[in-house]
């Protein structure tokens, strides 16, 4: 039996996780799900020539909240953010950067904790993910975590977990 992974939130940003940031991006076998912009990596590589380490907290917390998804080791394995989209209602995005590490769990502890982190902290009502149809280990992470789906098309399909549902699973 494999142990289970040690898995940890943070808010920091460091150079070295826009780094780590920058190789996932730019790794087609991690980035074909995203839906991030093409000029995601440009943005960050210009953020780090014009802001000094103790700023990039800041700047990646601009628009909600963001965590890096670290090991036991304190390093970032992936990242997850927290985006309002109107009054206590979020879309969560998740990502294990390091392909080696998929399969193993670490998805599904940090979107566990992301989730206690919008219910508990934030007070959400409600957290939406919109994921990718091919994306078959996120559409299971999802469902795992108690997202329920709730839409879907040809693309896409759109994941919510409410208030009521989070306090039922985790009771």
């Amino acid at each position: 039996m494999e142990k289970s992974p040690s898995t940890f939130l943070r808010r920091t940003v460091r150079v070295r996780d826009c780094e780590n940031m920058i190789r996932w991006i730019e790794n087609e076998h991690v980035s074909r799900y995203l839906n991030e912009s093409r000029t995601l990596t440009r943005e960050i590589s210009s953020l780090l020539s014009r802001s000094p380490e103790d700023l990039l907290t800041f700047h990646f917390n601009q628009h909600g909240c963001f965590y890096l998804v670290s090991g036991s080791d304190g390093d970032s394995i992936g990242y997850a953010k927290l985006q309002p989209l109107s009054a206590r209602r979020y879309e969560v995005v998740y990502v294990i950067g390091e392909e080696e590490l998929w399969g193993r769990g670490f998805g599904e502890k940090a979107l566990d904790q992301v989730l206690s982190a919008a219910f508990l902290e934030n007070r959400a009502q409600a957290v939406i993910a919109r994921i990718c149809r091919g994306n078959t280990r996120s559409l299971r992470t999802a469902a795992r975590c108690g997202m329920r789906l709730v839409r879907q098309d040809d693309a896409m399909c759109v994941f919510e977990i409410t208030e009521a549902d989070y306090w039922k699973r985790s009771n």
